[in-house]
């Protein structure tokens, strides 16, 4: 009996070990099978991720020298999103925009309402300081008299502010005479890349610099905005460098007078650093570009019909002064034929 027992025992704790090593290898298939489809998922997951989605920061105003990506949403229709990026350049298109800019001679500008810095460089090489300009200043008048009375009391309509022209005409000189092609006017941005007022008055000094340079040049310059976030303090941080290694003092006072060319430089060198990538090259309209043209060709006949009539009064002049030289040799013939006196004689040197 106790025998039997026993056999029935381990009979029961073999059954059940075999249950329990069934289950468990079940499990493990199961986990296995499990691993292997997550593994799976997350493989077509990535391969989808990688060949359909990207993902992108918010939506902001980019600046000028921000990669600029057109990004295309989804809608109820779509399955998927798509990403249109700028195509990468060859290496041949790479080595003629490296030469194009390795001869390419720019003048930097650093525009303000008080004070604008100019530089200028050939190829990107050591950007020249060319000073400052300030002092272009005039009176405008105000409108809404009435309501400037309410407020202040006064009569007075009118506010120095900066006079583009005259500001423009002296940029403009500055370019003709270091012979420069191209423009780089430095645009004020907020820190995160977007539009700022300063912007919208920067980009319309640029139309009025770019609309000048068309009546007075014609085509051979062009104007390109460029992202100047943070060259000021660059500047100072030089500018202040360079003085402590010389063991000088620089007041404020004395460091806002020599910024502004300096920002002109830092401009120009990133400017060429990246071979303008993602630049804002400003246009005009049709109706504008024709009429600049118009008034160039008008103005190049002006300046021709003038060096032509510089180039005859200088003959005249030459003329007149021929004939009174010919007039006066034949005076002195005359007073030499006429005199009728006797011949010195000459005398002997004595020996």
């Amino acid at each position: 009996m106790t025998k039997l027992f026993g056999i029935g025992v381990l009979a029961v704790l073999f059954i059940s070990l075999i249950s329990h090593s069934s289950i468990a290898s079940h499990l493990q298939i199961n986990y296995a099978r499990h691993r292997c489809d997550r593994r799976n998922a997350k493989s077509v997951m990535a391969n989808y991720v990688h060949h359909h989605l990207a993902f992108v920061s918010p939506p902001t105003i980019q600046s000028p020298r921000c990669p600029r990506t057109k990004i295309k949403l989804l809608t109820a229709e779509e399955t998927h999103q798509e990403i249109f990026t700028t195509p990468k350049l060859t290496a041949a298109e790479e080595h003629a925009l490296t030469t194009k800019f390795s001869k390419l001679r720019s003048l930097g500008i650093d525009y303000g309402l008080i004070r604008t810095g100019l530089a200028v460089t050939t190829g990107g090489y050591r950007p020249r300081p060319l000073g400052i300009l300030s002092g272009y200043t005039k009176q405008y008048t105000l409108r809404n008299v009435t309501k400037i009375k309410e407020i202040t009391g006064t009569e007075n309509a009118t506010v120095n502010g900066i006079d583009n022209t005259r500001l423009i005409e002296a940029i403009v000189s500055m370019a003709q005479s270091e012979q420069v092609t191209n423009l780089v006017l430095g645009l004020p941005l907020h820190k995160n890349g977007s539009i700022s007022e300063q912007s919208n008055i920067t980009q319309q000094f640029g139309i009025e610099l770019l609309e000048h340079l068309r009546k007075e040049c014609g085509n051979t310059m062009n104007v390109t905005l460029w992202d100047e976030r943070y060259t000021s303090k660059e500047a100072a941080s030089r500018i202040v460098g360079e003085m402590m290694a010389r063991n000088r003092d620089l007041s404020s006072i004395d460091l806002e007078g020599c910024l502004d060319d300096e920002a002109a430089c830092i401009i120009l060198e990133h400017y060429y650093q990246v071979l303008g990538k993602d630049a804002q090259v400003l246009t005009l309209d049709d109706a504008t570009e024709e009429e600049c043209r118009r008034l160039y060709e008008a103005k190049i006949v002006q300046r021709e019909q003038e060096r032509i009539q510089i180039f005859e009064d200088r003959e005249k002049m030459w003329n007149a002064r021929r004939e009174m030289i010919k007039r006066d040799r034949l005076l002195m013939e005359e007073n030499d034929g006429s005199g009728g006196g006797k011949k010195k004689k000459k005398r002997k040197k004595k020996k």
